[in-house]
């Protein structure tokens, strides 16, 4: 992965062994609908596909990313996308970036964005935004399993995403 690339949109890799530990948290059938919002290369839907999950979709912003094998994969970017289904699981590593570290195209994104102006603000990280749209996102009784920052639990800025959940 370019570090250039990984810095400007937060991507970070996940080890497998991380990816098999997450998926074994789920509860959801192998038939559940599944998301993972930022797939980077496709680590989680490559290995949902393996631990025989049979609707999973990724999202990945970054088109010099391309995800190995079969999975089903969209080009865009989650956070302007917008969906007319919910899901049983929604699983991944989120992208975390720093307000000032981001990208003049993705604060012009996050700036028109209703759920980022309702529950957020420039001092909120980038994963703030995958979270809420997430949890907005999810079925009744759906798991919501993500790697973040642990900041986002405890700092005043992102009060309103909390009291939200």
């Amino acid at each position: 992965m370019n570090e250039e690339r990984s810095k400007k949109y937060g991507q970070y890799s996940t080890p497998v062994d991380i990816v098999d530990f997450m998926i074994g948290l789920s509860t959801s059938n192998k038939d559940a609908s599944v998301l993972d919002p930022g797939c980077g290369e496709g680590i989680f839907v490559d290995r949902l596909a393996e631990f025989g999950y049979t609707d999973v979709i990724g999202y990945e912003i970054d088109p010099a990313l391309r995800c190995n094998g079969d999975t089903k994969v969209v080009y865009r970017s989650f956070v302007s996308e917008s969906f007319d289904q919910k899901f049983n699981l929604i699983i991944g590593n989120p992208p975390y970036v720093r307000w000032k570290n981001l990208g003049p195209s993705l604060k012009v994104e996050l700036e028109n964005n209703d759920l980022w102006k309702q529950y957020c603000n420039s001092l909120c990280d980038y994963s703030a935004m995958f979270i809420l749209k997430a949890t907005e996102l999810l079925n009744d009784q759906g798991e919501l399993i993500f790697i973040t920052p642990e900041y986002w639990i405890r700092t005043q800025h992102t009060q309103a995403l909390r009291d939200y959940m």
